[in-house]
């Protein structure tokens, strides 16, 4: 079959075969090896075959098939870039609105500290905060380094009433560099301008330990006593005092049950008196409803019933003996100061 077709360009337009009969108007006659009648539309430019002709292949159902196919397939690139975007442009957002929200940070000597969330990195206390960290890691690497207590003497906050009793059992803590960083921080206000800091932790040995610092005349200084829970005299020793007579003690204090004939269940509050530094521990007994009981119960931060399962405080309370002291029963009158900490007012 000869086919007539512009030279250079490809044939387009529409075959029709017709068998039979004459050409349409407008149509010429073409003659066909097959002797089938060819028509092509005059004024077209070349013409092609019907089978050159999509669907080649394959009847018409399955032409449209592979067409939606292939739009499916755009679509679905289309709408999984435009998720992608959506869920780019929505984690862009939720972590802006987290770093509102983080705890801020500040550097001190290349310390990162972090306060919380909702705290004003301006505040007063939180600048207190942020100069002090350095600072006090940097004593405890001075202490760790130091052979003895006396070449460190100056960075200890001096109670006279534990000075011997320091000088005994001070050692330097067993801390690398690697430790020092991983010590947990805590900055702690008492209301009366009272405020101090604490690192705690484990030592290289794995054992826990607790550093605590005291600002005095804008100076920072290591309050061992606090730190470790010394006492002079002994939670032991005042077992052996002579009734009516008071004392302070640094103790770690645990609701408990032990109720007597002198200290009815009915009329106190019993609490468990550890003294963690000289391995003793007595009791203590606040009358119900009293101004000591609500303290004592302010700084465990315990409300409605007390449960014997409730966590232990420190606090360093005063203690008076009414005459029960040899069964280790203690009248608790006062509640000092929180945390060990003797203040020069107290």
């Amino acid at each position: 079959m000869n086919e007539q077709e512009p030279s250079g360009e490809k044939p387009r337009g529409v075959e029709v075969r017709v068998i039979g009969g004459e050409p349409p108007a407008g149509w010429e006659r073409m003659e066909d090896p097959e002797e089938v009648v060819r028509l092509v539309k005059s004024g077209v430019k070349g013409a092609r075959r019907v089978d050159e002709l999509e669907p080649a292949d394959g009847d018409e159902q399955e032409y449209r098939s592979r067409r939606k196919g292939w739009s499916v397939w755009k679509w679905t690139l289309v709408m999984g870039g435009s998720i992608l975007v959506l869920v780019a442009a929505s984690v862009a957002i939720l972590v802006a609105a987290r770093e509102d929200d983080r705890p801020g940070r500040e550097l001190y000597g290349g310390v990162e500290v972090t306060y919380e969330v909702g705290e004003d990195p301006n505040d007063p206390f939180v600048e207190t905060a942020t100069r002090q960290l350095g600072e006090a890691r940097e004593m405890v690497a001075r202490l760790a380094a130091a052979d003895d207590g006396e070449e460190v003497s100056s960075l200890f906050r001096d109670e006279p009433g534990i000075r011997v009793i320091r000088r005994e059992r001070w050692k330097p803590p067993a801390l690398d560099e690697e430790r020092i960083a991983q010590l947990n921080f805590e900055m702690k206000e008492g209301g009366e301008g009272r405020e101090w800091m604490v690192l705690s932790g484990k030592d290289s040995l794995l054992r826990p330990l607790r550093f605590v610092f005291v600002s005095e005349d804008d100076e920072l200084l290591f309050d061992w006593g606090a730190s470790v829970g010394a006492n002079a005299p002994g939670l032991a020793d005042f077992r052996e005092s002579a009734p009516g007579a008071e004392a302070d003690f640094r103790v770690e204090v645990q609701p408990d049950h032990f109720y007597t004939s002198d200290f009815p269940e009915d009329r106190y509050r019993c609490y468990k008196l550890a003294d963690v530094f000289a391995d003793a521990f007595a009791w203590g007994y606040v009358p119900i409803g009293s101004a000591v009981a609500e303290a004592v119960a302010g700084e465990m931060h315990l409300e409605g019933t007390i449960l014997e399962s409730e966590p232990m405080s420190r606090m360093l309370v005063r203690l008076r003996n009414v005459g029960t002291a040899d069964r280790g029963q203690f009248e608790l009158i006062e509640v000092v100061a929180a945390d060990w900490i003797r203040w020069e007012d107290d």
